[in-house]
């Protein structure tokens, strides 16, 4: 997919939706991700960027796109990539509760 359709595909959903899509995409996910009734789970935005990948995969016909996806499973905490603990910003530097 090239730019140009890229941007009539979105176009085409905000019409459609007259929504914001990629917002409505991620809160989906994120609330499967709460959901996850002990599973692990990695949203990925990148497949946006790399649609050929998974594309031909799943025989995605070229007037959609695949904005993203995610891995659903158990963790093998004993592989250290399973076990990579990320360092984060501390909560109060990017969120702030209203009245709670």
């Amino acid at each position: 997919m090239n730019v140009q359709d890229a941007i009539a595909t979105r176009r085409s959903v905000r019409d459609f939706l007259d929504t914001p899509v990629p917002g409505n995409v991620i809160l989906m996910l994120q609330n499967v991700m709460l959901r996850g009734e002990g599973l692990d789970s990695c949203p990925q935005e990148c497949w946006a960027i790399y649609p050929q990948t998974v594309g031909r995969f799943i025989a995605l016909p070229p007037e959609r796109m695949l904005f993203t996806g995610m891995a659903i499973g158990y963790a093998n905490r004993s592989r250290p990539l399973d076990a990579l603990v990320t360092e984060r910003a501390p909560l109060a530097d990017v969120a702030e509760f209203v009245g709670i």
